[in-house]
């Protein structure tokens, strides 16, 4: 990591620092995911994730509805938009660095648990 004499980093050097951590976290939420799977099986395993994948929705929605901030806000994706939502306001993340030119960060279990597929079972 680059620091200056002032003691601070460029924006640039932060955004790569988030990068990191949420792929570290990531591959951490993976492995637990992983191990549901091979110590419970595919069907139980999956149930039990969903669960908790649900159960991480609805707390960070009840945060965000609080005010609170909900992901970080440079680092972590490309763009961010501000959108009203039936009057909600809410914000709408582009270019996850999760997904980013084509990296793969296990697609086997990511790719099972997209938005789409997960609204499917809950």
């Amino acid at each position: 990591m680059t620091v200056d004499e002032d003691n601070t980093v460029t924006l640039e050097e932060a955004k790569k620092q988030v990068e990191i951590a949420c792929r570290r976290l990531a591959l951490l939420h993976l492995s637990y995911a992983k191990t549901l799977i091979e110590e419970f099986g595919e069907e139980i395993g999956r149930k039990l994730i969903l669960k908790a994948i649900k159960d991480y929705g609805i707390r960070a929605g009840e945060k965000a509805k609080r005010g609170e901030q909900d992901l970080p806000k440079y680092g972590l994706h490309e763009r961010i938009e501000s959108v009203d939502v039936k009057g909600e306001k809410r914000i709408r993340a582009y270019g996850c660095v999760l997904r980013r030119n084509g990296e793969n960060v296990e697609r086997t279990l990511l790719d099972v648990f997209t938005v789409t597929s997960i609204q499917q079972r809950l």
